[in-house]
């Protein structure tokens, strides 16, 4: 009968290994955490340009409170970023750019609804004097 095959390296060195490698694995995730990501450097570009663009559309104004919530979470993000908080950064740069794309798209309906109502004014009016002197 054949003898089974014997370990090549005792048990605590295998243990020593086994925790070097599980060390290194942690040292190399936590590294990653630290770093900006593409993702979240794209996402608080894309929140930045979003608000930009609502504020020249005139959301500001036109939709008050949700401008002020997209530019607070711009705000939020940037600061997260700062702090090495990339996960952070990324979640709040993508809720401020839905808020800006919310606000240009209520201050464009209210706009568009503004202009409905001068243009049923003016045709009310232009019925009521049109038969009269």
């Amino acid at each position: 009968m054949k003898k089974l095959a014997t370990r090549s390296q005792p048990e605590p060195v295998r243990f020593a290994i086994g925790l070097a490698a599980i060390g290194a694995i942690l040292v190399i995730l936590s590294g990653c955490s630290t770093q900006p990501t593409l993702h979240s450097y794209d996402a608080v570009s894309r929140a930045m340009h979003a608000v930009r663009v609502a504020d020249s559309d005139g959301a500001a104004s036109g939709a008050p409170s949700e401008y002020q919530l997209a530019a607070d979470r711009l705000a939020s993000s940037r600061s997260a970023y700062d702090d090495n908080r990339f996960e952070d950064a990324r979640r709040l740069a993508e809720q401020a750019h839905i808020h800006a794309r919310i606000a240009v798209s209520r201050s464009r309906t209210m706009a568009t609804y503004a202009r409905i109502s001068a243009l049923d004014r003016n045709r009310l009016a232009s019925n009521n004097s049109g038969g009269r002197p």
